[in-house]
């Protein structure tokens, strides 16, 4: 998410705040990818305006599927 909340993710790298460590190569390029990518404005509107809807499909699936959830 770094790309969706760039003040965020500068706020807590500066002040020693992350409680993680993304070992996951993969993971770690897809989000330098997604930072880069969300530089653009437009990228970020048409990302923002689609994230609802994935999210809703998501919910319903795991809904679907009949298996519980950890949270």
């Amino acid at each position: 998410m770094r790309g969706m909340v760039g003040d965020d993710h500068r706020f807590y790298k500066k002040h020693g705040l992350f409680d993680f460590l993304q070992k996951d190569i993969g993971k770690q390029l897809f989000n330098m990818g997604m930072g880069i990518a969300f530089v653009f404005k437009l990228l970020r509107i048409q990302a923002s305006d689609r994230m609802t809807e994935m999210y809703i499909q998501q919910r319903k699936q795991i809904v679907k599927s009949g298996k519980p959830v950890q949270l």
